[in-house]
């Protein structure tokens, strides 16, 4: 996965692209945290033209349109307990969490998740930690199965301990995160 960003006047433009085998390469773009345009390109020749394309495309990008690379800011973590609903498996629940990050430009990995009987984790490295908990909150609204069952905890690059900042469908007094329209 590769993944640049791009100040326009006063929008922040993310571009990521990613290995979608067989053959092929995803490039999703679009505003940072909304979801953005996603166009594959199909390679009809061996897949190691898959990584020459990617570079290609990732090189273009960096060298001649003017985007740049970003540091993670913090991280978020997810948990869900005390079991999660029988909807839900713990791979589905992972899934639905990255692409909800990926596709809004705030993150393109999972650092860690862990699934227990009694509660599962997932650990997401973010951009941008305000952006990351309006979009979650916003995933967790949208299912209403998971809104009341679910605690997201942040913590900046420089801390080393999270706060929590969403507990069963209420936003901490203490942090304003609230969802902005």
């Amino acid at each position: 996965m590769k993944q640049l960003f791009k100040q326009s006047g006063n929008k922040l433009l993310y571009w990521q692209a990613w290995y979608a085998r067989p053959n092929a390469v995803v490039v999703n773009e679009g505003q940072f945290g909304k979801v953005g345009t996603k166009t594959r390109i199909k390679i009809v020749l061996q897949s190691s033209r898959l990584e020459d394309t990617l570079n290609r495309e990732y090189q273009l990008k960096l060298a001649t349109r003017g985007y740049h690379q970003r540091e993670y800011s913090g991280a978020v973590k997810i948990v869900f307990e005390p079991e999660l609903p029988s909807a839900y498996d713990a791979d589905h629940l992972h899934q639905l969490v990255l692409d909800t990050l990926r596709d809004t430009g705030n993150s393109y990995e999972i650092e860690d998740a862990i699934a227990l009987e009694s509660r599962t984790e997932i650990l997401c490295p973010v951009f941008d930690l305000q952006m990351a908990q309006r979009v979650l909150v916003k995933m967790l609204k949208d299912d209403s199965i998971l809104f009341s069952k679910t605690k997201i905890y942040s913590r900046t690059s420089e801390d080393s301990q999270f706060s929590c900042v969403w507990d069963n469908g209420e936003f901490s007094a203490t942090d304003d995160f609230s969802p902005r329209p």
